[in-house]
């Protein structure tokens, strides 16, 4: 994701963000844009979901919202969705505000969010007498400017910031889409497990091929973080099946497929079944209305999600 500064009487499309709290955190916390007692727990069984049409990421919710509006506006209209959120959920306190971004992490989020948008969005940042403000109050500590941006900064032009602008650097092949240290790519040709394990290693081979001064190595996917499953639930916010990723269970143990440490759980109610050895067993993510974990035959022909790794 790259920011841009804009005129704020410019029209663009806008991320929205809501933020949350529990009743039990030190007040001092309500500065940061409040609300939904979804907790601050890694564990995600302990998460309430964020309201229907939004998507969680660590302790936000985050709403694309594509009516073309001045950032002004965009921002009193944040506003006004955090308090209708909370006028339907009565024992819980929402603050809405554009969106904030702290961390490269939160901006390949946004940016795997609006993978699907073609142009630039408000963002909540905005300039006053120099500085650069978040509209939500939180530090501005984070900067992921284009090119040349931003421009000399003149008070008589109020200048806010957009996301999904051009580009600033693109480690990853086309098609695919960076979080931290891998590039992951949504595979919508039903196989096996083993044969989506064999076509993600293909397709990091085939694209080693294409960039001979890199080195990349292909798998199904590995999930290591509370963060990483949000980021790739973002990334198949449009897939309504389950997709293969890299687990599968020998004698009665789980392994991810690129070797990584099997250290990260998000299984659904109830599953894992009891372990058959007799019935290979391999994850499936993005299942049931939860968007949990299964374990499924691995024999059984389902898209995958594949990840990349440069070594």
């Amino acid at each position: 994701m790259t920011d841009q500064i804009n005129s704020e009487e410019d029209q663009i499309w806008f991320v929205c963000q809501e933020g949350t709290i529990t009743v039990a955190m030190v007040t001092v916390l309500l500065l940061l844009t409040a609300v939904f007692a979804l907790g601050e727990s890694s564990d995600p069984g302990k998460h309430k979901p964020c309201p229907k049409g939004w998507f969680e990421y660590q302790s936000h919710c985050y709403l694309i919202d594509k009516t073309a509006r001045t950032w002004l506006d965009a921002e009193h209209h944040c506003i006004y969705l955090g308090e209708d959120v909370e006028s339907e959920h009565h024992s819980k306190k929402f603050v809405g505000h554009l969106a904030s971004v702290h961390s490269y992490e939160e901006s390949q989020y946004l940016q795997a969010l609006v993978q699907t948008v073609t142009f630039p969005l408000w963002v909540g940042g905005s300039a006053r007498e120099g500085r650069w403000f978040w509209s939500d109050g939180s530090k501005f500590d984070y900067k992921n400017w284009a090119k040349g941006k931003p421009e000399n900064y003149d008070p008589a032009r109020k200048s806010c910031i957009q996301m999904n602008y051009g580009g600033k650097h693109k480690p990853c092949p086309k098609g695919w889409f960076e979080y931290q240290s891998h590039c992951y790519l949504i595979d919508k040709t039903a196989r096996t497990w083993l044969d989506a394990e064999h076509h993600c290693i293909y397709l990091g081979e085939d694209v080693e091929s294409e960039h001979h001064s890199k080195k990349f190595v292909g798998h199904l996917a590995s999930v290591h973080s509370y963060e990483e499953s949000q980021y790739l639930q973002a990334l198949v916010q449009t897939v309504t099946f389950p997709l293969w990723v890299g687990g599968s269970a020998r004698e009665g143990r789980w392994f991810w497929s690129d070797g990584s440490k099997f250290d990260y759980k998000n299984w659904a109610k109830g599953k894992p079944e009891n372990y058959d050895p007799a019935r290979k067993s391999c994850i499936q993510m993005n299942y049931g209305d939860k968007h949990r974990w299964n374990d499924e035959t691995c024999s059984k022909v389902f898209p995958s999600v594949c990840a990349l790794r440069r070594v």
